[in-house]
């Protein structure tokens, strides 16, 4: 009687341990889930915001992350091949712009830079009413800028620029909303961006 009792209080442990641990591993996955949905709903609000007040002489423009863009496609903006880490942390913005008077001559432009190396986001309104989204950079990952003149073909580059440049519209709440959903993704990605419009 008394090995009876000893045994189901065994049972009992073990079932208890197996039902904590299954409440354990769910509670993580849920947790991951919902972190890279988060994630990937942030980004797509700052593509979706960005079209929304883009402007129209840097047509076309984009902005990409790595859930909206192939491996080899962000290995040639970056002019670089990327490791795992590096790619999930790709953000390249890039534009059009049409500047040629008796020819047609175009500037492409593409910057790109890893989302860990911010450090902190600002949005400053220019002379024509437009918005500028700059986002600081501190030189611990890789980032390139590369400009392309149609005229020639040549191709400038810079690495390790001290910031990107986002110019946005007239809309001063999209801007913000930019700024905050930059800084939201650090966030996600326990890091401190700062807000430049608070210093």
């Amino acid at each position: 009687m008394r090995f009876m009792f000893i045994f189901t209080k065994k049972n009992k442990i073990m079932k208890n341990t197996f039902l904590t641990l299954l409440v354990l591993c769910l509670f993580l996955l849920t947790s991951c889930f919902t972190y890279s949905q988060d994630e990937k709903d942030t980004q797509e609000f700052i593509i979706e915001k960005y079209k929304e007040n883009q402007l129209k002489i840097y047509t076309p423009s984009f902005i990409f992350f790595s859930n909206n863009i192939f491996r080899v496609d962000a290995e040639f903006f970056a002019n670089r091949k990327l490791s795992e880490k590096e790619f999930d942390n790709i953000f390249i913005y890039g534009a059009d712009i049409e500047v040629g008077i008796k020819k047609t001559q175009i500037i492409s432009f593409i910057e790109s830079i890893d989302i860990r190396d911010i450090t902190k986001v600002s949005t400053t309104k220019q002379n024509d009413n437009e918005f500028l989204i700059s986002i600081y950079l501190s030189g611990k990952y890789p980032s390139l800028r590369s400009v392309h003149n149609s005229l020639n073909g040549e191709v400038k580059r810079r690495k390790y620029i001290s910031k990107m440049k986002i110019q946005i519209g007239s809309n001063r709440e999209v801007a913000i909303q930019l700024k905050k959903a930059i800084i939201h993704l650090g966030k996600l990605r326990q890091m401190n961006i700062k807000d430049g419009d608070l210093f």
